[in-house]
């Protein structure tokens, strides 16, 4: 994976990365609690509360499912450690993914996220890349949306603003990704300070660059890494399926994952 790093950031080969976080996923039958938490609440149509399954062949499975009473039961982990890019060093976050399924109306997602009370309201910090199934189900060129958050209100919130002084920052750019979701790609997000950039690289090498932010677009503060699966909101109308609607009780339980094979964080020196 070394050389993923270096094929990423077009770095000389001897600029050695610092691992910070290398995860297979082998140890099963549950992710490492040492490592990863998860966080217990409601977001868009159903619960977060669960961490996921690992399976015997070491990959991670982060699913949507019917919660048997009705709902939605959703399923995320965030990384115990903050990050943060030193000054004249580079962090790299990296996940080899797939979504398997062409259930519609679901977001899986890689990012990043801290909040807390400042300026008078709830404000966040995110990076992200969301796939949305409503655009990748089915299709073979998915579009990924790649999203930079600074100092957002989440309390009142509004989206397309720059240095707005009671909204914060938010870009979003959904791109064209090359690629099918379905297979097996790796997602590279590269942050150092005041610089954001993020790439899909294929089983065979091949790279793409997909967005890069810069200056008053790439957020300041630490963040958590997050991988989750969830049911957006009714209004996210890109997002939202209305046929996707949970079982009731005693009907049966669906799961739609998106699997995870590894994670990998590391730093390099600019």
């Amino acid at each position: 994976m070394t050389a993923l790093l270096y094929a990423a950031l077009s770095l000389a080969a001897q600029a050695e990365p610092t691992v910070l976080l290398a995860d297979g996923f082998d140890g099963g039958p549950g992710v490492d609690r040492g490592v990863w938490e998860t966080e217990t609440h409601r977001q868009g149509r159903g619960q977060f509360g669960e961490m996921g399954e690992v399976g015997e062949d070491g990959v991670l499975r982060l699913s949507v499912s019917d919660d048997g009473e009705g709902g939605f039961a959703q399923e995320l982990i965030k990384t115990r450690e903050a990050y943060l890019p030193r000054p004249g060093h580079t962090l790299v976050f990296q996940a080899r993914l797939r979504i398997p399924h062409a259930q519609e109306g679901i977001i899986h997602a890689f990012w990043m996220y801290e909040q807390s009370r400042r300026d008078g309201a709830m404000r966040s910090d995110e990076i992200d890349f969301e796939w949305l199934t409503t655009q990748t189900a089915g299709a073979k060129d998915d579009p990924v949306l790649v999203s930079s958050y600074i100092d957002w209100n989440v309390d009142e919130r509004k989206y397309e603003t720059l240095r707005d002084p009671v909204y914060g920052s938010h870009v979003g750019d959904s791109v064209k990704s090359g690629a099918d979701t379905a297979d097996w790609h790796i997602y590279t997000l590269t942050w150092r300070q005041g610089a954001l950039d993020t790439f899909i690289e294929a089983e065979d090498g091949s790279q793409r660059r997909l967005v890069s932010y810069r200056g008053d677009l790439v957020p300041d503060g630490e963040m958590h890494l997050y991988l989750s699966s969830w049911v957006p909101p009714v209004d996210w109308t890109e997002a939202h399926d209305e046929d996707f609607q949970p079982r009731a009780e005693g009907e049966g339980v669906r799961s739609f994952p998106m699997e995870v094979d590894w994670v990998r964080v590391a730093e390099l020196p600019d």
